[in-house]
């Protein structure tokens, strides 16, 4: 994650390479941070996990895979795993904000989340209000921050609770959030979904068969007639995307972006990346970190 400008507080929990798990939640990071004017956090990917951003004051844009969002004080943004993501704020009304960042590990919650993640592809609708959403998320972030021997508790209840109002603000009539195309195109916004959603997850495109409850070749002649695509190039393409994501971050090794990515091996993944960017990930690197 990149940020220019500055910020006049900013306050932070991280778990990402340890996630904390209570209950059924894996808690990746939570935080609080007070922007300045021309304050951004540049585009960063979100690997396997949800995050919840609230707008404490202020008002800004939520940048999601090149859509933006208008957002404002007491609205909270839903975001998914695999979205490519950036915030920057108003330059007279700077923002100041909560994130929470998470993981729903039981089955049931997740079948629910997979059903948001399907019906609310679309960035611009995953804004909505909700008080208790609001003071739960401070409450993660107080008990991550004290920490004392009755946290562990009070942090499985603010998120198991947390999880469940999500699912309660977008388990609403799902009539107004179908797409108002043809079934092939609307197959193909499906498989584009899922792909975005679980590229870090998949094992390959049968995952998306077995999701969809297609066989792959109709999927894949679907998709070629419909979008003039293949679709292992778009697959491809889309690790690809987000291989050179995870590399301008600088977390990860590239073998650890590898395997994450599901390629066989360093090998594979280096003779991919360079057949599509032309230079192989370590000269790919170096460009985008001279130092």
């Amino acid at each position: 994650m990149s940020d220019t400008g500055n910020r006049k507080f900013h306050i932070e929990k991280n778990y990402i390479s340890d996630p904390k798990k209570y209950g059924d939640i894996f808690l990746l990071q939570v935080g609080r941070s007070h922007s300045t004017k021309g304050y951004m956090i540049g585009e960063h990917i979100h690997r396997n996990w949800f995050e919840l951003t609230y707008i404490i004051e202020g008002k800004g844009q939520i940048i999601t895979n090149g859509t933006p969002s208008p957002i404002k004080s007491g609205e909270i943004y839903l975001s998914f795993p695999g979205d490519i993501h950036a915030i920057s704020t108003d330059i007279e009304n700077p923002v100041k904000f909560e994130f929470l960042s998470f993981w729903p590990d039981d089955p049931d919650i997740l079948r629910q989340f997979e059903k948001i993640m399907r019906f609310y592809s679309d960035p611009t609708r995953r804004i909505f209000s909700d008080n208790d959403v609001k003071n739960l998320m401070g409450n993660v972030l107080s008990e991550a921050v004290l920490s004392d021997e009755h946290s562990p508790q009070i942090l499985l209840h603010a998120l198991s609770q947390t999880v469940l109002y999500i699912v309660r603000n977008f388990s609403g009539d799902k009539k107004n959030a179908k797409l108002t195309v043809d079934s092939s195109r609307e197959l193909c916004y499906q498989i584009m979904n899922y792909i975005s959603t679980h590229i870090y997850t998949m094992d390959g495109l049968t995952a998306v068969s077995e999701h969809l409850g297609y066989s792959y070749s109709y999927l894949s002649d679907v998709f070629h007639k419909t979008t003039g695509d293949t679709l292992i190039n778009y697959y491809t393409q889309r690790r690809l995307d987000a291989a050179s994501m995870l590399i301008r971050e600088g977390h990860l090794t590239m073998s650890e972006i590898a395997e994450l990515l599901k390629y066989s091996s360093i090998y594979s993944f280096s003779r991919s990346f360079k057949k599509r960017f032309g230079i192989c990930p370590t000269e790919f690197k170096k460009q985008k970190d001279p130092q």
